[in-house]
């Protein structure tokens, strides 16, 4: 239930932005109650951080962590980036 949750609270906040949907709303469209965004995740923007921020931050940790300390590769460091990034975005559009 709770990745359902994510998934719907993405898809609305992609759609209408974090002040044009209600947590009442989300929870609606996921078929749960209300209680259960506020179970766990806090609030809405809790619900925000986990749906929308956190994979975003996730991603850009994993990218330090690959590269930092490393005389890198410029081109192989933007592939990777870049591509990490497309594929983030695209699971997040579902």
């Amino acid at each position: 239930m709770r990745q359902l949750l994510l998934d719907t609270a993405r898809d609305r906040f992609a759609t209408h932005g974090y002040a044009g949907v209600s947590t009442r709303t989300i929870a609606a469209d996921a078929a749960a109650s209300e209680t259960l965004i506020f179970n766990y995740f806090g609030n809405k923007a809790g619900l925000f951080e986990a749906a929308v921020l956190e994979p975003f931050g996730h991603f850009v940790q994993e990218f330090v962590d690959r590269f930092e300390g490393q005389p890198g590769n410029l081109e192989e460091e933007t592939r990777f980036y870049v591509k990490g990034m497309y594929e983030l975005f695209r699971r997040q559009r579902k």
